[in-house]
Protein backbone atom coordinates (compact mmCIF):
# COMPACT_ATOMS: atom_id res chain seq x y z
CA UNK A 1 0.00 0.00 0.00
CA UNK A 2 1.19 3.81 -0.81
CA UNK A 3 0.56 6.49 0.90
CA UNK A 4 0.84 10.43 0.45
CA UNK A 5 5.02 11.46 0.22
CA UNK A 6 5.54 7.31 -1.32
CA UNK A 7 8.69 7.71 -3.93
CA UNK A 8 7.82 5.60 -6.83
CA UNK A 9 10.11 4.42 -9.40
CA UNK A 10 8.82 5.41 -13.46
CA UNK A 11 9.32 2.79 -15.05
CA UNK A 12 8.11 3.73 -18.93
CA UNK A 13 10.07 5.64 -21.32
CA UNK A 14 8.19 8.83 -20.71
CA UNK A 15 11.51 10.44 -19.09
CA UNK A 16 10.35 10.56 -15.91
CA UNK A 17 12.60 8.49 -13.42
CA UNK A 18 11.17 9.26 -9.47
CA UNK A 19 7.99 10.81 -8.55
CA UNK A 20 6.43 11.24 -5.35
CA UNK A 21 2.55 10.64 -4.52
CA UNK A 22 0.79 13.87 -3.75
CA UNK A 23 -2.71 12.48 -4.07
CA UNK A 24 -4.49 8.99 -4.75
CA UNK A 25 -7.63 9.02 -6.98
CA UNK A 26 -10.54 6.89 -5.93
CA UNK A 27 -8.96 3.91 -4.59
CA UNK A 28 -12.11 1.24 -3.60
CA UNK A 29 -9.81 -1.20 -2.36
CA UNK A 30 -8.27 0.25 0.59
CA UNK A 31 -9.09 3.35 2.96
CA UNK A 32 -8.29 6.96 2.02
CA UNK A 33 -5.59 7.84 1.23
CA UNK A 34 -3.66 4.22 0.46
CA UNK A 35 -2.96 2.57 -3.13
CA UNK A 36 -2.34 -0.70 -4.31
CA UNK A 37 -1.27 -2.14 -7.25
CA UNK A 38 -3.79 -1.13 -10.09
CA UNK A 39 -5.11 2.39 -8.34
CA UNK A 40 -4.43 5.87 -10.03
CA UNK A 41 -2.50 8.39 -8.18
CA UNK A 42 -1.45 11.75 -8.75
CA UNK A 43 2.56 12.66 -8.82
CA UNK A 44 4.74 15.17 -8.86
CA UNK A 45 8.17 14.09 -10.87
CA UNK A 46 11.34 14.78 -8.52
CA UNK A 47 13.93 13.31 -11.27
CA UNK A 48 13.49 12.90 -14.72
CA UNK A 49 15.48 12.32 -17.44
CA UNK A 50 17.95 15.21 -18.34
CA UNK A 51 17.12 16.59 -21.99
CA UNK A 52 19.81 16.54 -24.81
CA UNK A 53 20.38 19.75 -26.92
CA UNK A 54 19.40 18.45 -30.00
CA UNK A 55 15.91 17.29 -28.76
CA UNK A 56 14.97 20.59 -27.77
CA UNK A 57 13.64 21.16 -30.84
CA UNK A 58 11.52 18.08 -31.12
CA UNK A 59 8.30 17.89 -29.38
CA UNK A 60 8.67 14.05 -28.85
CA UNK A 61 12.00 13.44 -27.29
CA UNK A 62 10.83 14.11 -23.59
CA UNK A 63 7.14 13.91 -22.79
CA UNK A 64 7.88 15.01 -18.80
CA UNK A 65 10.31 16.68 -16.94
CA UNK A 66 10.90 17.88 -13.04
CA UNK A 67 8.32 19.67 -11.03
CA UNK A 68 5.46 18.22 -13.65
CA UNK A 69 2.12 16.93 -12.08
CA UNK A 70 1.07 13.82 -13.84
CA UNK A 71 -1.75 11.18 -13.21
CA UNK A 72 0.41 7.43 -12.43
CA UNK A 73 -0.63 4.11 -12.22
CA UNK A 74 0.20 1.28 -9.22
CA UNK A 75 2.53 -1.21 -10.96
CA UNK A 76 4.56 -2.42 -8.19
CA UNK A 77 4.32 -2.03 -4.12
CA UNK A 78 6.62 -3.23 -1.76
CA UNK A 79 3.80 -4.77 0.49
CA UNK A 80 2.86 -7.82 0.32
CA UNK A 81 -0.66 -9.19 -0.93
CA UNK A 82 -1.53 -12.35 -0.24
CA UNK A 83 -3.24 -14.52 -2.98
CA UNK A 84 -6.21 -16.69 -2.74
CA UNK A 85 -3.78 -19.85 -2.42
CA UNK A 86 -2.15 -18.67 0.34
CA UNK A 87 1.10 -17.19 -1.55
CA UNK A 88 2.50 -13.77 -0.54
CA UNK A 89 3.95 -11.55 -3.45
CA UNK A 90 6.22 -8.81 -2.76
CA UNK A 91 8.26 -6.74 -4.97
CA UNK A 92 11.64 -4.69 -4.26
CA UNK A 93 10.75 -1.23 -5.27
CA UNK A 94 7.18 0.34 -6.06
CA UNK A 95 6.73 1.47 -8.85
CA UNK A 96 4.02 3.16 -11.42
CA UNK A 97 3.93 4.01 -15.29
CA UNK A 98 2.23 7.30 -16.09
CA UNK A 99 -1.16 7.99 -17.96
CA UNK A 100 -2.33 11.59 -19.41
CA UNK A 101 -5.47 12.53 -18.93
CA UNK A 102 -7.57 9.74 -21.21
CA UNK A 103 -5.64 7.13 -19.04
CA UNK A 104 -3.43 6.11 -21.84
CA UNK A 105 0.18 5.25 -21.51
CA UNK A 106 2.10 7.96 -21.69
CA UNK A 107 5.10 6.21 -22.69
CA UNK A 108 5.78 3.22 -25.49
CA UNK A 109 7.46 0.82 -23.59
CA UNK A 110 7.67 -0.91 -19.90
CA UNK A 111 10.71 -1.51 -18.67
CA UNK A 112 10.37 -3.96 -16.00
CA UNK A 113 7.66 -6.61 -14.41
CA UNK A 114 4.17 -5.58 -13.20
CA UNK A 115 1.94 -7.36 -11.20
CA UNK A 116 -0.78 -9.77 -12.48
CA UNK A 117 -3.04 -8.01 -10.67
CA UNK A 118 -3.49 -5.24 -13.48
CA UNK A 119 -5.35 -7.53 -15.86
CA UNK A 120 -8.26 -8.40 -13.17
CA UNK A 121 -8.36 -4.40 -13.03
CA UNK A 122 -8.70 -3.62 -16.53
CA UNK A 123 -5.55 -2.60 -17.21
CA UNK A 124 -4.45 -5.32 -19.59
CA UNK A 125 -2.81 -2.95 -22.25
CA UNK A 126 0.06 -2.01 -19.57
CA UNK A 127 0.32 -5.89 -18.59
CA UNK A 128 0.99 -6.40 -22.14
CA UNK A 129 3.45 -4.30 -22.51
CA UNK A 130 5.27 -5.18 -19.81
CA UNK A 131 8.59 -7.94 -20.26
CA UNK A 132 6.71 -9.83 -17.24
CA UNK A 133 3.55 -10.06 -15.40
CA UNK A 134 4.27 -11.92 -12.03
CA UNK A 135 2.69 -14.08 -11.23
CA UNK A 136 1.73 -15.59 -14.04
CA UNK A 137 0.26 -19.37 -14.37
CA UNK A 138 1.20 -21.59 -17.01
CA UNK A 139 -2.01 -23.38 -18.54
CA UNK A 140 -4.17 -22.16 -15.15
CA UNK A 141 -1.94 -23.68 -13.15
CA UNK A 142 -1.55 -23.41 -9.05
CA UNK A 143 0.79 -23.85 -6.41
CA UNK A 144 -0.40 -26.47 -3.85
CA UNK A 145 0.88 -27.98 -0.87
CA UNK A 146 1.91 -31.50 -1.91
CA UNK A 147 -0.51 -33.37 0.31
CA UNK A 148 -3.51 -31.83 -0.69
CA UNK A 149 -3.04 -32.68 -4.76
CA UNK A 150 -5.60 -33.83 -6.63
CA UNK A 151 -4.42 -36.64 -9.00
CA UNK A 152 -5.10 -35.06 -12.26
CA UNK A 153 -1.68 -34.15 -13.99
CA UNK A 154 1.24 -33.04 -12.85
CA UNK A 155 4.02 -30.56 -14.81
CA UNK A 156 7.31 -29.93 -14.41
CA UNK A 157 9.31 -27.58 -16.69
CA UNK A 158 12.69 -30.30 -16.57
CA UNK A 159 10.20 -33.48 -17.75
CA UNK A 160 7.54 -31.73 -19.99
CA UNK A 161 4.12 -32.41 -20.71
CA UNK A 162 4.70 -35.17 -22.58
CA UNK A 163 6.87 -37.29 -20.08
CA UNK A 164 4.08 -37.37 -17.94
CA UNK A 165 2.91 -40.58 -16.82
CA UNK A 166 0.50 -42.57 -15.14
CA UNK A 167 3.05 -44.57 -13.38
CA UNK A 168 4.25 -41.13 -11.38
CA UNK A 169 0.73 -39.77 -11.14
CA UNK A 170 -0.23 -43.00 -9.14
CA UNK A 171 2.84 -42.73 -6.96
CA UNK A 172 1.41 -39.69 -5.41
CA UNK A 173 4.27 -37.88 -2.53
CA UNK A 174 6.83 -40.14 -4.09
CA UNK A 175 6.84 -38.13 -7.31
CA UNK A 176 9.19 -35.41 -5.70
CA UNK A 177 11.89 -37.99 -5.22
CA UNK A 178 11.92 -39.36 -8.53
CA UNK A 179 12.30 -35.98 -10.27
CA UNK A 180 15.78 -34.70 -10.98
CA UNK A 181 16.51 -31.19 -9.74
CA UNK A 182 13.55 -31.48 -6.82
CA UNK A 183 14.47 -32.02 -3.63
CA UNK A 184 13.00 -35.51 -1.59
CA UNK A 185 11.22 -33.12 1.18
CA UNK A 186 9.83 -30.45 -1.73
CA UNK A 187 6.44 -29.09 -0.19
CA UNK A 188 5.08 -27.97 -3.76
CA UNK A 189 3.96 -29.10 -7.50
CA UNK A 190 2.62 -27.37 -10.13
CA UNK A 191 -1.09 -28.73 -11.43
CA UNK A 192 -2.22 -29.01 -14.65
CA UNK A 193 -5.19 -30.56 -15.71
CA UNK A 194 -4.89 -32.61 -18.37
Amino acid sequence: MLGLKATLNIIDNSGALLAECVNVLKSKSTGAGMAKVGDEIVVVIRRARPIPATALASATAIKVKKGDVRRALVVRTKKEVMRPDGRYIRFDDNAAVLLNNKKELLGTRIGGVVSADLRMKGWSKIAALAPKAVPEACCGAMVQPLESVPQIGAEYENLGRSRVTNDILAKGSRVAQRVPGLAPNATSIRIVIV
